[in-house]
């Protein structure tokens, strides 16, 4: 299940913008296991708040009760640097969706440039789930970015990389101007070293450019432009962050930034943008699985409609082979692409389906997998309305059995459960499995 919420703009629109013309944010859904749990914090970075509504970007933030209680959340909010603005607590209904808009308008009366918000429930056997949408002020577009589910006390560095799957400094079809904006956050209690690998476009990235930096506890650092201000780069890379201390975030921004005097008649500074997470190789797509991207559009007049690009991302040293299945929504098939990528090669397929069809694509999906033993690899679309240039990134989740996957969500929720005191919580959620408890 995936989801695209957007801004539709209608005949004569004060941006001057034809009808029918988006911007989206990408909204996936969320299993249970990964709610923020009682005893546990969510946190959601690359925050910002403009006091002017010309200039700028807002932030809103969602919440839903995720349980048949009522439930008490607490949200905490901070500058980049780590300094506390304020609290804001809700109570929530049962399963209540609520939307705070201009969060930070409700803690500080300055602009925030990067902050970041921490939360929390005290309701015994309280799960919930979290939302940032963060709207440019200029054009209306907005990105989502959901809460990173965290466990209270940090566990010790594993140094495990994180990919961001895409980012780029590139003039792009239809006039479009892509730039990357990096946000990494150090959520623990001690200073957190790493590293920011540029992962080039197709090439063997075995000895890839580098950079450290150091993030005291509680700060946040954001590369602006990341590509050029970080490597001097211009062009396509994915980015690979590895921690040598310290626990991090990392997300993204991938945006159209529009100049002076731009086709579509904005100001200058206007942007259209995607968000993209960092995700560590536990989430990568390994041999013997598949990912399946939906919710993708192709239209062969770049002037209306979407087109959908598609970027693989290589996390072995070795070469491997990738099999890409395009399909309509009815699961008829279009056609396939093989791809061999070099050692940590990122790779970009633009209009993936006008190489295997000549027709319009008004809902397809893909399905991704190596033949090679031992591979593994991410797989992102990014979809894009051809009008404005704004695109929505998504990921592959991996497929794996039906069954194994609801019996990990249960135990994995049964397991946040019992962390609990609250025994009538754990026979509910047991309950709700379809477990049977035998006891005496």
């Amino acid at each position: 299940v995936t989801s695209r919420t957007y801004n539709l703009l209608g005949k004569d629109n004060a941006l001057g913008l034809p009808a029918g013309a988006t911007f989206g944010q990408y909204i996936p859904s969320s299993a249970s296991a990964d709610a923020i749990w009682t005893g546990g914090q969510g946190r959601l970075i690359q925050l910002s708040h403009s006091t002017a509504t010309d200039g700028g970007a807002r932030a809103n933030l969602g919440l839903v009760n995720a349980t048949a209680s009522e439930l008490k959340v607490k949200i905490e909010l901070h500058d980049a640097g780590g300094e506390s603005l304020g609290v804001v607590n809700r109570t929530l209904e049962p399963y209540e969706f609520e939307q705070l808009n201009r969060i930070f308008e409700r803690v500080t009366g300055d602009d925030v440039d990067d902050g970041y918000a921490v939360l929390t429930t005290s309701t015994v056997g309280g799960s919930f789930f979290a939302y940032a949408s963060v709207v440019d002020n200029l054009t209306g577009d907005p990105v989502a970015i959901a809460a990173a589910s965290l466990p209270a006390d940090p566990p010790v560095s594993g140094g495990k990389p994180i990919y961001v799957a895409a980012s780029a400094h590139v003039a792009g079809a239809a006039g479009t101007n892509w730039r990357t904006d990096l946000e990494i956050h150090s959520w623990g209690d001690e200073t957190a070293d790493y590293t920011i690998e540029m992962l080039e476009h197709g090439t063997n990235n075995s000895n890839p450019r580098s950079e450290s930096f150091s993030l005291g506890a509680g700060r946040s650092a954001r590369f602006e432009d990341v590509l050029v201000t970080v490597f001097g780069f211009t062009g396509a890379a994915a980015l690979r962050v590895t921690p040598t201390s310290g626990n991090l975030l990392v997300t993204s921004r991938t945006y159209n930034l529009l100049g002076a005097g731009n086709d579509l008649g904005l100001p200058a500074g206007a942007t259209f943008g995607q968000y993209i997470p960092g995700v560590t190789t536990e989430h990568a797509i390994g041999s013997g699985e598949e990912g399946r991207l939906i919710q993708l559009s192709h239209s062969r007049d770049d002037a209306v409609g979407f087109r959908t690009n598609l970027a693989l991302v290589n996390t072995v040293d070795r070469r491997i082979d990738v099999r890409v299945g395009l399909f309509s929504a009815d699961g008829r098939p279009l056609g396939t692409i093989d791809r061999s990528l070099a050692p940590f090669e990122y790779r970009q397929l633009n209009k993936v389906f006008a190489t295997v069809t000549g027709g319009d694509v008004a809902d397809g999906y893909a399905v991704v997998e190596t033949t090679t033993e031992g591979g593994r690899f991410f797989a992102l679309a990014s979809v894009v309305d051809n009008s404005t240039g704004d695109p929505v990134g998504m990921g592959a989740p991996v497929i794996s059995s039906t069954g194994s996957e609801e019996v990990l969500d249960g135990v994995e929720g049964l397991v946040h459960i019992l962390g609990q005191t609250d025994l009538e919580s754990i026979f509910d959620r047991t309950r709700d499995l379809g477990v049977c408890l035998l006891y005496t």
